[in-house]
């Protein structure tokens, strides 16, 4: 469905007043990242379909925007990137370790 890997951090998550008590309302505050705009459009498909489809089941559902950002994409050699690229190629020599997903 997607042409590039987007993320997605669900940065805060609250509900309810007290624990073991059913929650009356939830509040979450999430965001997409890709460094391809057409996979941040398919992502707002999904989250407003999904929404829609929680609307018909009388939950009250609201969505704000605080923006979009164009991504930022690096091409090779520049300043940022060769003072990075190091790092991934030996990390081991600094100290770090990298998981594959």
């Amino acid at each position: 469905e997607f042409k590039n890997r987007p993320s997605f951090n669900a940065g805060k998550i609250s509900g309810g007043s007290e624990i073991n008590l059913i929650a009356d309302y939830a509040y979450s505050c999430f965001e997409f990242r890709s460094v391809n705009p057409d996979d941040l459009l398919r992502a707002e498909e999904i989250l407003s379909k999904t929404t829609d489809n929680l609307k018909n089941k009388d939950i009250k559902i609201s969505i704000k925007d605080y923006g979009s950002r164009p991504a930022a994409e690096e091409k090779s050699g520049t300043e940022i990137l060769n003072k990075i690229l190091p790092l991934f190629q030996n990390p081991a020599r600094y100290g770090c370790r990298f998981r594959r997903r």
